[in-house]
């Protein structure tokens, strides 16, 4: 196909982190047989300039100012749908309102060669020429295009992606199967607590004996590696020793919130072709024909369970919230469980004297972290009961008095805490929503540690 446009970048010159400028160099300018009309104007420039916008902020509403031939405001709905010509045309004719209450960015045209943008919000977009060329030469040689199928990625940035941040100069793992990296651990912090939860404490050594039973009871039972079992034990020590007692058997661990409804959980289990359920008193309210395995008055032996697991097994299946349609369970194998794990030992420089707070539910991929994060490493985990999830001013003394120095929450609840009151945190992690930047920054500062 015909290049339509040719445009060589003269230079970026960021002058402040909110406002910085585009410098082009326009060396040829074409009439496509599309459009009658020169294609290099302040409307196509603007055009490539919104659409990087909406597609790195993912806001389909753009409020900005713009000063070039003629000053005015301008509030955009770009949907992925949109073509760029529909896009082009709408600027073209200024299909625009004469005010904004919040522009998020003013863009000025002091040519066509130069333009300054000043971002108006906390978390500026910085738009590279390399990408605006990129766009514009896409727009120009197919104005059809929706921006949906736009390519924003240069060839620097693909190389980049696909090469430098997959380079793995990373040894492979010391362990690939999750129980024996466990064992491991026990037999050096086994009297280490490994859990706390309200004013109840277990430690390493007295886990990985209940465990064990849990282990040996489910082989009795014939159940071993490829067969799933559900949990189900709501928020508490059970929780972890249902989940540890699976894996020693070699089971595949299947985590279910006793919350959810019953039709729900039946799906999952029959879903997945649960052998078994292990849990609590919360199996009295389940109805059906599964076989149930309580962790109340277990007898077996407490001495470690030959491991069957290869690290191509399955660990676990978290099952997906069911929003689009039916639930669908995700499965993790041993490898990749030890591989991330360890992955976050090395970031986040865990050891055993850390203590984490398990917040999540053990039905969101957050608790994998939470679980393993902190029993592969020596740690405490610090376990969050139903009651504090509603009651957050109580979850901030319940952090601060349990001495908590790594926490994973959402930025909702993030917000609703104070800080201050929080001097022993040195690790912070925000996820399950969107971020919110000014509160974390916010954060930051009272918490230098982080």
């Amino acid at each position: 196909m015909l290049k339509a446009l040719q445009i060589v970048k003269k230079g970026m010159r960021i002058l402040k982190q909110c406002k910085y400028s585009l410098t082009l160099t326009q060396l040829l300018v074409k009439k496509t047989d599309q459009l009658n009309q020169s294609v290099i104007t302040e409307e196509t420039i603007l055009s490539g300039i919104l659409i990087i916008l909406n597609r790195y902020t993912g806001e389909e509403e753009i409020e900005v100012q713009v000063f070039g031939e003629e000053a005015y405001s301008l509030k955009i709905t770009i949907t992925q749908e949109m073509t760029c010509e529909q896009l082009w045309q709408a600027l073209k004719h200024k299909q625009l309102q004469d005010e904004v209450v919040k522009p998020s960015y003013k863009i000025t045209f002091m040519s066509l060669e130069e333009i300054v943008i000043e971002t108006l919000i906390a978390t500026p977009v910085l738009c590279k020429v390399e990408q605006l060329i990129l766009i514009l030469q896409q727009m120009i040689e197919n104005p059809s295009i929706q921006i949906a199928d736009l390519n924003l990625l240069t060839q620097a940035d693909e190389m980049l992606i696909l090469k430098e941040f997959n380079h793995n100069t990373y040894p492979s793992s010391k362990y690939e199967v999750v129980i024996p990296w466990f064992e491991n651990v026990v037999s050096q912090y086994g009297e280490q607590l490994a859990a706390i939860c309200n004013d109840e404490t277990i430690t390493y050594k007295f886990l990985n004996e209940k465990a064990n039973q849990v282990g040996w009871l489910l082989r009795k039972r014939g159940i071993g590696p490829k067969d799933y079992v559900g949990v189900i034990t709501g928020r508490g020590m059970d929780m972890l020793i249902g989940i540890m007692g699976v894996l020693k058997a070699g089971a595949t661990y299947v985590p279910i919130d006793p919350q959810y409804p019953e039709e729900r959980i039946n799906y999952i289990l029959t879903d997945c072709g649960a052998k078994c359920i292990v849990g609590n008193s919360y199996l009295d309210e389940l109805q059906g024909n599964w076989e149930k395995v309580y962790l109340t008055d277990l007898k077996e032996s407490t001495v470690n369970l030959e491991n069957l697991n290869h690290p191509e097994d399955i660990a676990y299946v978290i099952y997906t919230s069911g929003t689009t349609g039916k639930p669908k369970g995700v499965m993790i194998t041993h490898s990749n469980l030890c591989h991330i794990i360890e992955a976050y030992q090395k970031w986040y420089d865990v050891t055993y004297q850390d203590v984490i707070l398990q917040f999540a539910s053990m039905s969101f991929d957050q608790s994998v972290w939470d679980i393993f994060g902190t029993l592969l490493s020596g740690a405490t985990s610090c376990l969050v009961t139903e009651h504090l999830l509603v009651h957050l001013e109580q979850l901030e003394e319940y952090i601060q008095s349990k001495g908590v120095t790594f926490v994973g929450l959402t930025p909702t609840v993030i917000n609703e805490l104070n800080p201050e009151r929080l001097p022993q945190l040195r690790v912070l992690e925000s996820g399950g929503e969107k971020a919110q930047l000014d509160v974390l920054k916010k954060v930051a500062e009272i918490l230098p540690r982080l």
